[in-house]
């Protein structure tokens, strides 16, 4: 595992990280980091407040890559916790998802339009084999309860 998922602060001493100020309760936020990357800011009591670009908060938010985070107007640097790149790293690094196409991003290889036609019609095709099928079924159910209601 190459970082924690999350990250408590507050005033105690059992937390990751122990800020003492008026304002910060004892276990104050947690730092959460999913399985896909992002991380969110959770308050851990009621009237635990945070700060965020300049905006306060007092319930979960997701931090996005330029956002900052304070508490009690002390910055936390929550890139660092997470061993994520500094702002200034990411603002280099190209969006490769948005260089790629749909099919290039899923490892998959382009598919000329003719095929895609051609598979869409086999795809509806197979959707209407299915409801005719279907239609054919509950056809013969209702024909059953018919028969038996007048054979009783």
């Amino acid at each position: 595992m190459e970082s924690k998922i999350y990250w408590s602060i507050g005033s105690d001493a059992k937390n990751d990280s122990q800020i003492i100020a008026p304002g910060v309760a004892p276990f104050h936020i947690l730092l959460l980091k999913d399985e896909m990357g992002r991380v969110f800011v959770c308050p851990r009591m009621s009237n635990a407040k945070f700060r965020s670009n300049g905006i306060d908060y007092n319930l979960v938010k997701e931090l996005s890559p330029s956002c900052n985070l304070e508490i009690a107007h002390q910055s936390i640097d929550w890139r660092k916790i997470f061993k994520l790149p500094p702002i200034e790293f990411m603002a280099q690094i190209p969006n490769a998802a948005e260089s790629q196409s749909p099919n290039d991003a899923q490892g998959q290889e382009q598919i000329p339009n003719s095929e895609q036609n051609s598979l869409s019609e086999e795809k509806s095709n197979k959707v209407k084999g299915i409801n005719l099928q279907l239609v054919l079924i509950y056809t013969l159910i209702a024909l059953m309860l018919f028969l038996l209601a007048f054979y009783i």
